[in-house]
């Protein structure tokens, strides 16, 4: 192996945190090299993917979201409709237009494969920094200074250091838990209660687009997702027992659940059947939930799924991985700017304060997650949960819930430090936290000149 000179990171996972993560090193001046076990990291699979408001800022950073709009590759989304089990709709609210109204961007939403491609075609040099068809074997230390990296193909390659981007199944965790202490990067730090039938086809005549519906049901319920030329379908079933240990289902599994809820209203008079008539996708999966104790050992790090997992149906998932993604460039390009080659210390201290920094608002993602899932399907939850679900939150009101539950968890979203978006969404009803600072500041900095100005003037001879 070559000697390395200068700080470079080798991220393992080509999904959309280790895609992102990329484009930030980059404009981060960090050299990098991606490594992804597939042929092709854009190939069509997955079902869908939405990135909420706070996050649209890094797009913006990224040089993304005006692509996204030119090209018109996330419709906007309309309404929210809540439909009962016979398919009627119960409440109907503007809640993405409410978004934008909190938070200066609303929802986008995606086909996973189309967002991945978007942002590989974006990454710039992207020919000589990502590599596919590589599968880790192996990591190791090399000293207090580098980790190197085996694949099974033989080929090798070191780095200052390693991050782990390669989703909840992940090899680079799997490495580390043969040579650290136990209590890194554990097992069984998942467990899973629910199972999903997820897919997406095109959108059948009849429905309408641009909403998102939500059906419940006892023991499962339906996410109905539609936009002018697809729909997204989502079929959550709790399973009979908790476990830690994931099933991989066959085609056939999934075929044969489908065909219990077939018949079922998803809305407008249609049903389950007449999405499945047009999929081009489809996939039957457990749904992990939970957060691992720790992020890191030595010079290796873990982002995304890797470390944290929630369940798809709030939309939070891809959203954590990329402002964890932000939160630990920010760290490293301070670091580095300061120290160069770090120590192992250093950077164990780095991955510390990324990790304090975003295990509390992951947590508060997965526990609004778990709340919403279990509250649709009617099982799992406290009695004081249950009670707030039946009684004192559709007293409150979507609007209230948006206000004071999700608007200000989301106004305390990470983006890039280094990459200044200006005062274009200062004016919003629920401003972003690091956007407060600088008002903060800002006001601070007027205050303090006028106090200075004031006393260099001479005395008016009213007031001498």
């Amino acid at each position: 192996m070559s000697n390395i000179k200068t700080f470079k990171v080798i991220i393992i996972g080509g999904g959309p945190s280790g895609l992102a993560l990329a484009h930030m090193l980059h404009l981060a001046g960090i050299d990098y090299k991606l490594y992804d076990k597939r042929k092709d990291l854009c190939e069509r699979r997955g079902a869908g993917l939405a990135i909420q408001p706070q996050n649209c800022r890094i797009l913006e950073q990224l040089g993304i979201l005006d692509k996204v709009i030119q090209q018109e590759l996330a419709p906007e989304m309309q309404v929210h409709r809540e439909v009962n089990a016979d398919g009627k709709i119960v409440a109907e609210y503007p809640f993405f237009r409410w978004l934008k109204e909190n938070h200066g961007y609303t929802m986008l939403l995606f086909e996973r494969w189309q967002y991945l491609k978007l942002l590989y075609d974006a990454l710039p040099d992207r020919e000589s920094h990502v590599l596919t068809d590589k599968t880790l074997q192996s990591l190791w230390m090399i000293g207090d200074a580098r980790v190197g990296v085996r694949f099974t193909d033989g080929s090798e390659d070191e780095g200052s250091i390693v991050i782990g981007a390669d989703g909840v199944y992940s090899r680079v965790r799997d490495c580390v838990i043969h040579q650290a202490p136990k209590s890194v990067f554990e097992h069984k730090s998942y467990r899973i209660s629910f199972r999903a039938l997820y897919g997406v086809g095109t959108l059948p005549a009849g429905l309408d687009s641009g909403v998102v519906r939500e059906i419940p049901h006892q023991g499962w319920w339906f996410q109905i997702i539609s936009q002018p030329q697809r729909v997204f379908w989502m079929l959550y079933q709790a399973l009979d027992r908790p476990t830690t240990h994931a099933t991989f289902y066959r085609e056939e599994e999934a075929e044969a659940l489908a065909a219990q809820y077939e018949d079922c209203p998803v809305g407008e008079g249609l049903t389950l059947r007449d999405l499945r008539a047009s999929k081009t996708f489809e996939k039957l999966a457990v749904l992990e939930e939970g957060i691992a104790p720790k992020w890191y050992w030595k010079r290796v790090v873990l982002i995304g799924d890797a470390v944290h997992k929630v369940t798809p149906n709030q939309a939070h998932g891809a959203n954590i991985g990329l402002e964890s993604a932000a939160c630990l460039v920010n760290h490293l390009r301070s670091l580095i700017k300061l120290s160069p080659n770090p120590t192992e210390t250093q950077l164990e201290q780095v991955f510390h304060a990324y990790q304090a920094v975003r295990a509390p608002a992951t947590a508060a993602y997965l526990k609004g997650t778990s709340f919403h899932l279990r509250t649709l399907a009617g099982v799992g939850l406290s009695p004081w949960q249950r009670f707030k679900s039946q009684y004192i939150l559709p007293r409150l009101g979507a609007r209230w819930i948006l206000d004071h539950q999700i608007s200000p968890l989301q106004a305390q979203g990470v983006k890039l430090d280094f990459i200044d978006l200006g005062n274009a969404h200062d004016e919003i009803r629920v401003p972003y936290r690091d956007t407060e600072r600088r008002r903060g500041w800002s006001t601070c900095t007027r205050i303090m000149t006028r106090l200075a100005d004031s006393k260099s003037k001479p005395l008016s001879k009213d007031a001498q």
